[in-house]
């Protein structure tokens, strides 16, 4: 297939919006707290202050990085960014997509079948609300949808 048909049905998969507002919202509440932790413990030097500045940087990089996860259909290939880092995979190596168990409580989240075997959790498709069950379903026909262009 062509990479010009593939591009007709680009595929792209974010967060939901409810989750990456209240990633926003969560960020904005750790970096004031630790900022308040840091001037409080201003006075006392030492590791009163390395504490939250560490702090800091580890949630601005965690709510970053939480905030760009993403899978892409580019062409004939799927990028997936997650939490830790990026894959990128050929549509010849991609076997299918299933839904199952996301590690974090009952969630459910979006696996991509690489051949040989290995399963790839889709970080962006994780639903962490009480609503929106049947969303990874959808998601993960969307992304069989493109794989079978």
């Amino acid at each position: 297939m062509s990479a010009a048909h593939s591009a007709a049905f680009p595929v792209c998969i974010r967060l939901s919006k409810g989750l990456r507002v209240y990633i926003v919202v969560f960020g904005a509440t750790w970096l004031l707290m630790t900022f308040a932790m840091m001037f409080l413990g201003s006075t006392s030097g030492g590791i009163f202050l390395v504490v939250p500045l560490l702090m800091m940087a580890y949630g601005a990089v965690a709510m970053g990085r939480a905030l760009m996860l993403k899978v892409v259909t580019d062409g004939d290939y799927l990028v997936v960014r997650n939490i830790v880092r990026t894959w990128s995979f050929d549509r010849s190596e991609i076997e299918g997509f299933r839904v199952g168990d996301s590690g974090i409580g009952r969630q459910k989240a979006v696996h991509v079948l690489v051949r040989g075997g290995e399963m790839k959790m889709l970080h962006a498709t994780i639903q962490l609300s009480p609503f929106g069950h049947g969303r990874q379903s959808e998601l993960a026909e969307q992304l069989r949808a493109w794989l079978a262009q």
